[in-house]
């Protein structure tokens, strides 16, 4: 059934009421999403080449270039152990991104996580709302990158290290982005489709290199180089070391592999801009997926056969510039390649700028954000949120602001990607329950069921074995090291936004005898949200 089919499926709603899971379905059986599309005021200006390099650009950031170095350093120099985590990583962030293919199937809106959310689980009211909203306003940023962004461009003009420079220098970049995308929708995808088409030669470029370096012979490519054989040499020694590592290292390695893999849920977050979004986004999350998981896994290849492993393990997030400076010397591998991973990075910030300032507004949309009116409605004369790619420039700026930059990457990254596996957990059953309350009716895109459960095991257990962790750690040494910091930094907002919930959903209704309904209004650009109204018993 096609798109433009699947919007007659439901049956009318009253103004008022909210499509869930528990709305009735017109048609109960075949291949059919279970809501109907909803148009943007932005339009539908997203074709298949456009939508691939959503995903490339938000996927290809800093992480294939900045976080090798510490996950080796954490699976303590371990080649087998660093090559397991990057392929675990791979495979895992698949079955994340196949069931979100499927979901976004059959809910064809934009928001992503949060759509999903409210339209499997309805009740309690306003729960996941907020919940998700809370935790997306303060944890979808752009600062890694842009610190890269930083980094890189002057690592490659031969710049010294200094942190203040280097933090100007990547909210300058944001700074720029906040521009570029308020000053018009279609002028900010052309700007983001130039440079994230720079970073998809740049993609075919890393690839044909280390195919060169991993494949040609030392003889004639003139690169010491360690045999494959010695890489991948089975060492009982070496797979023993995982015993010695602690369980919130292990999940930290791993959740770095899974960040350098995230990113396209960006696509899912403005599916209402995407042209025929259900097949487009079937073909372009599988040819990028494939792309960079080939391209991640001969990239650390290449490390390992090229950098010496004393070198890898003080790299820290400068790991891409040194492999370049090795094959191409220091004006070519220095400069102009940094300079191209700087502009990588540049891209993914605005991807991500544009897809989560996107996601801000459908937050803003729900209407329990203050001032939520402002931040939902498109400017004119641009007819760009402005407010919304502010609220999320400003965060991003003040993560960059916190003093002593030299830990806190390695910790955002962690910190950002932990809580969203509970998330993962959530959205997994909430699959689960869709596909057993409508047994005939299946997804246009439909996964195979072993991807569900993996992601839902695998999410699990990077939530459950540092906290076992901690447990069963009775002299609370890892926590001296900061080991368990992302934990409870990533739990607390969830925590704050469970308090929010409480406070004005529940305890204020509560004690002023009143409860909340809420009503859709129309903006002048066509833009529906939800208001808040007190409905005193």
């Amino acid at each position: 059934m096609s798109d433009t089919e699947s919007t007659r499926l439901l049956k009318k709603s009253s103004f008022e009421e909210e499509t869930t899971i528990e709305t009735p379905l017109i048609a109960t059986s075949g291949k059919t999403s279970l809501v109907p599309l909803e148009e943007s005021p932005h339009g539908r200006h997203l074709g298949l080449y456009s939508t691939i390099i959503l995903f490339i650009s938000r996927m290809v950031g800093s992480g294939i270039f900045a976080t090798p170095g510490l996950v080796f350093k954490e699976m303590q120099g371990s080649t087998i152990l660093f090559l397991i985590t990057w392929v675990v990583g791979g495979i895992v962030t698949y079955s994340g991104l196949a069931v979100y293919l499927e979901l976004g199937s059959l809910i064809p809106r934009s928001g992503g996580t949060k759509i999903f959310l409210e339209f499997i689980f309805p009740n309690p009211k306003f729960f996941w709302s907020i919940i998700f909203g809370t935790f997306s306003i303060f944890f979808n940023f752009c600062s890694t990158n842009s610190i890269i962004f930083a980094e890189y461009l002057r690592f490659s003009l031969d710049y010294p290290n200094d942190e203040y420079q280097t933090k100007k220098l990547a909210i300058l970049l944001i700074i720029s982005g906040f521009f570029v995308h308020s000053y018009s929708k279609k002028f900010g995808i052309y700007c983001q489709n130039i440079v994230g088409s720079l970073k998809l030669l740049t993609l075919i470029l890393m690839i044909l290199i280390n195919l060169y370096i991993l494949l040609i012979p030392s003889s004639i490519s003139h690169i010491e180089k360690l045999p494959l054989r010695e890489v991948f040499k089975f060492n009982k020694n070496e797979i023993l070391k995982i015993n010695d590592i602690p369980l919130p290292v292990i999940v930290s390695a791993l959740l770095k592999t899974i960040y350098s893999f995230s990113g396209w849920i960006s696509a899912h977050n403005v599916q209402n801009e995407i042209k025929n979004p259900i097949k487009t986004l079937k073909y372009g999350a599988n040819i990028s997926y494939l792309s960079i998981f080939v391209l991640y896994i001969i990239m650390n290849l290449t490390y390992l056969i090229i950098i010496p492993h004393k070198d890898i393990l003080n790299s820290g997030e400068l790991i891409g510039a040194i492999l370049f400076k090795i094959i191409f010397g220091k004006n070519i591998g220095q400069r102009l390649l940094s300079l191209i991973i700087s502009l990588s990075a540049a891209s993914n910030v605005l991807v991500v700028i544009f897809a989560d300032s996107r996601l801000n507004q459908e937050i803003a949309r729900e209407g329990f954000l203050f001032g939520h009116k402002l931040i939902s409605r498109n400017y004119r004369p641009f007819n760009t949120p402005i407010l919304a790619i502010l609220l999320h420039c400003t965060i991003s700026i003040m993560v960059i602001l916190i003093p002593s930059k030299g830990e806190i990457y390695n910790f955002i990254v962690s910190m950002q990607i932990y809580p969203n596996q509970i998330f993962n957990v959530v959205i997994c059953l909430g699959i689960i329950k869709i596909r057993n309350k409508f047994k005939k009716i299946k997804a246009p895109i439909r996964i195979m069921t072993f991807l569900i459960y993996l992601c839902l095991v695998s999410s699990l257990g990077i939530i459950v074995s540092p906290l076992i962790e901690i447990l069963i750690n009775k002299n609370g040494n890892g926590d001296d090291n900061g080991e368990y910091g992302y934990i409870i930094g990533g739990l607390l907002v969830i925590t704050i936004g469970i308090i929010y919930w409480a406070i004005f959903v529940k305890l204020l209704p509560y004690i002023g005898k009143y409860k909340i309904v809420r009503k859709r209004i129309v903006l002048e650009d066509g833009l529906e949200i939800k208001v808040w109204n007190k409905k005193h018993l």
